[in-house]
Order: C-alpha cells, then sequence, then structure tokens
C-alpha cells in the first residue's frame, strides 16, 4: 500500500528526534521492538490484516509514529470510515504531514461521491491545493452557493500551467456567468506562453473574440519562429498585445542567438517603437548575452 509505505519517509525527523530523545538512551532496545512493531503493522495494513494491526497498534500508543498509523488506516478504509471518526483525527492531527495528506484523500472521495455537504464542511483552506479547492467550489455551486463558489475564480484562472480536470465543472459555471473577459483570456495566453506551452496557449486563444483570433494567431507565430519579428509589418502601437508579443520575440531571439539578434535589433527594432523600459529590457539581455 503505497499510503503504508510513504509512512516513514514522510515522518523520518519526528521519528530521528525521538530516537535521539533521553528516552533513547535509557531504553534503546524498547525503540527497536516499537520500531519492529510498526513496521509489522504496516505490513498487517497492506495484507488486510486487521486482527494483526490492532494488536500490534494497541502496542504502540506512546511511538512517535501513532498518529501516522491511525492516518494510513483511515485512508485505507475511506469509504467505510464514518465521517465524525475521520473529523476527530483531522481536529487533532490536521496540521501534520499525515494530517494533511489525510485531508486530501477525505475530501478527494467526498467529492467522488458527490457528498457535497460533507465536502464544505470539512474543507480546509490553507495548504489546499488547486484540486481541492476546485472541489470545494463545485461543491458551493452543487448546493446552490454561486456567489460563493464563483467569486474570485480569476485567481484559479490565472496560470500558465494546466489545470487540473477538477476544475472544468466550476470554469465552465465560471464562463457562462460572464466572468472570463477577453483581458482574461489574453493574460492566460501570456502565461502560458511564458511558461513554454504554445499548445495551451492556441487553446485558450479560442476563448478570445473573433476579431482578436488573428492577433493571437501572430503571437503563436512570433513565439514559434522569433526572427521572424524582424518582417511584422506592425509596431508596438497597433494592439494593445503588440508590445508584448514583439517584446518576447526579441527576448527570445537575443537568449537563443545574440549576434543575430543584435544585428536584426539594430536593423529594425527603432521602427517597432517599443516603449522605453521594454526597448531597455532588449538591449539589456543583449548587452548581457554579448559579454
Amino acid at each position: 500500500m503505497r499510503t503504508c509505505r510513504l509512512l516513514s519517509w514522510l515522518l523520518a525527523p519526528l521519528l530521528a528526534a525521538a530516537l535521539a530523545g533521553p528516552a533513547a538512551a535509557d531504553s534503546p532496545s524498547r525503540f527497536e521492538e516499537q520500531r519492529s512493531l510498526f513496521q509489522a503493522a504496516e505490513e498487517a495494513l497492506v495484507q488486510k490484516d486487521r486482527e494483526a494491526f490492532r494488536q500490534a497498534l494497541a502496542r504502540l500508543l506512546d511511538y512517535p509514529l501513532h498518529s501516522a498509523l491511525l492516518s494510513a488506516d483511515l485512508e485505507s478504509r475511506l469509504s467505510e470510515a464514518r465521517p465524525r471518526e475521520v473529523r476527530a483525527f483531522l481536529k487533532e492531527h490536521g496540521d501534520t504531514p499525515h494530517g494533511a495528506r489525510l485531508r486530501h484523500a477525505w475530501l478527494s472521495h467526498l467529492a467522488r461521491e458527490e457528498r457535497w455537504a460533507d465536502l464544505v464542511r470539512d474543507f480546509e483552506p490553507r495548504r489546499a491545493t488547486t484540486t481541492l479547492i476546485c472541489h470545494h467550489r463545485r461543491a458551493l455551486l452543487e448546493l446552490g452557493r454561486n456567489d460563493e463558489a464563483l467569486r474570485e475564480v480569476s485567481r484559479i484562472w490565472l496560470t500558465g500551467e494546466s489545470l487540473p480536470d477538477a476544475c472544468t465543472p466550476l470554469l465552465d459555471a465560471w464562463r457562462e456567468a460572464g466572468g472570463l473577459t477577453p483581458t482574461l483570456a489574453w493574460d492566460r495566453l501570456a502565461l502560458a506562453l511564458e511558461a513554454g506551452a504554445p499548445s495551451r496557449a492556441r487553446y485558450i486563444a479560442r476563448y478570445l473574440p473573433e476579431d482578436e483570433q488573428g492577433w493571437a494567431q501572430r503571437w503563436l507565430d512570433l513565439y514559434q519562429h522569433p526572427a521572424g519579428v524582424v518582417q511584422v509589418g506592425y509596431t508596438a502601437e497597433s494592439h494593445p498585445r503588440a508590445a508584448e508579443m514583439l517584446t518576447q520575440a526579441w527576448l527570445r531571439l537575443a537568449r537563443r542567438d545574440p549576434q543575430e539578434a543584435l544585428a536584426l535589433w539594430q536593423r529594425a527594432g527603432e521602427r517597432q517603437r517599443l516603449p522605453g523600459e521594454q526597448a531597455r529590457e532588449v538591449e539589456r539581455t543583449l548587452a548581457l548575452r554579448l559579454v
């Protein structure tokens, strides 16, 4: 069982601290015995031997990793665990690494089972992953709490990384409610290109208005072939995103081939009318690459 095999790795610092304490000097054999019992309990969980697990657990009440075993046990039987049992554990151990792991598993289980009220009740925003945040927002939608669910979804949307499938229902509802503006679509397209994901940027471009699609394609073309920046028939003033598009192309070219970039910049840079700060950024990058 993956959960059990990860226990020792996740909690090795805690165990090392305990073994380094005064009690270890007094009774090293006791800790050896407990470590063997801990391993036996892990194996019992893997083998689904509940009786052997309970017997080993009863002899590990003062062992530093006792709560980790409880967490692994609960995770192994979430489909039959009583909510109050899980909540009692999370109340006491929710801030530990194994508590955080169990909470993630529990909330994911509730989402799969579509137990939306339980999910909202047990959601903890601290350290929540994007997947769990999206599960929580979907639960709010399912419970008719749309205003809460759709609040500041742009903070989830604005990433250059791929969003988990769990976010799809939330983003669909957000778009249908008019939350996705052209500006937000452009912003995420830019983030995707910064993250080196042109395929993702191309997908995001579909959310732009039809009359903006051509400009999105120009940006994608420049990303794929930055040397083409010298041949474009527009300037930084031609479109609200044109300066950003041109600057990115010049910077990519400067990093890839600074000699060629310098020659092209001297020939065409000035006529593209980049704003001062962006022009200086290109020139700084060229200077650093040519040193």
